[in-house]
């Protein structure tokens, strides 16, 4: 059944994609120059340490419209860093998505994202579901403004068992929005709930918070985050909250906070620690965008990036 599911996802999607040639296709690309500086102390009995390196990150996307209902998307992704020069090359991303008169039908290779309002700090340190094989999902329109999607992954991962699903009923109003999802793992009992709320104060300031509980946190379990650091998580929910400002003073300046209202512990030190991200962004002409990032991400864990943009 598996290899015949399996077949079945792979016959449409290059179907899809063979029928998107003969069709109107548009191509785009995103290409990013990431700087890393992380200084960290990866255990209380190694002194802290420095590590500068620079990622070359080339994103390669095709779209096509199939016909009047149905889209395709393909992600080509060529990446390298300086601690590694070999180019690694893999399609990160491909779907192809059915509009019906009850709502969509999406299939492919593919994150589900569960809190859509962040910007980069994990929750619970959960977020994604892993990317399958074949990733099913329908997105259903109910009452004006509610939205309900499940989502089912058919095949196991290293995070989930054979039949893992996941729902999530959205509400969106004039200024401000809601998400709730659950997710069922199958795979020793693990379940994942989580909200996502965001309000809008005016056009370019956005409030908004994530709080979600994880079962694998129970019991004081270490979920690995970044580099090669580790995070313990308190059991029940995992509230951040955050605010994002764009067009600041009516310029192309942008900028976002998040933070984690429940300390965390460093598996290695033993203390507890703030968790936050920081962002700050500037658009300049003609696709070209400056970022800077920067994370604290354990207990005396500063991770700083600096990415160049270029859109085309």
């Amino acid at each position: 059944m598996k290899k015949l599911l399996v077949l079945f996802v792979s016959a449409a999607l290059v179907l899809s994609m063979a029928a998107v040639s003969l069709a109107a296709v548009t191509f785009n690309g995103d290409f990013r120059y990431n700087m890393y500086d992380n200084e960290t102390t990866q255990s209380s009995f190694v002194t802290k340490s420095d590590s500068t390196y620079g990622e070359t990150d080339l994103r390669l996307k095709i779209n096509g419209d199939v016909s009047e209902t149905v889209k395709a998307f393909a992600n080509l992704r060529i990446k390298q860093t300086s601690k590694d020069t070999s180019w690694a090359t893999s399609w990160d991303e491909f779907w192809a998505k059915a509009t019906y008169g009850w709502g969509t039908a999406k299939m492919g290779y593919y994150e589900y994202n569960f809190t859509p309002n962040r910007v980069e700090l994990n929750t619970a340190g959960l977020r994604v579901t892993p990317k399958t094989d074949a990733t099913f999902e329908v997105n259903v329109p109910l009452a004006e403004g509610f939205v309900l999607d499940g989502v089912f992954l058919p095949y196991s991962t290293s995070s989930t068992d054979d039949g893992s699903y996941a729902v999530g009923l959205n509400y969106k109003a004039e200024n401000w929005g809601l998400k709730a999802a659950y997710w069922d793992l199958k795979l020793n009992d693990r379940d994942y709930v989580c909200i996502d709320a965001y309000y809008m104060i005016n056009d370019n300031m956005k409030l908004f918070v994530n709080a979600a509980d994880y079962s694998y946190n129970d019991g004081k379990v270490s979920s690995k985050v970044y580099d090669n650091n580790y995070v313990i998580y308190d059991e029940g929910f995992d509230p951040v909250i955050g605010f994002s400002w764009t067009n600041i003073a009516d310029t192309k300046l942008l900028a976002s906070l998040e933070y984690a209202v429940n300390s965390r512990e460093d598996a290695y030190t033993h203390d507890d620690y703030n968790e936050y991200v920081f962002k700050a962004g500037y658009k300049l002409q003609n696709g070209i965008n400056l970022e800077f990032y920067h994370y604290i991400a354990g207990d005396d864990m500063d991770k700083d990036m600096f990415r160049i943009q270029y859109t085309f």
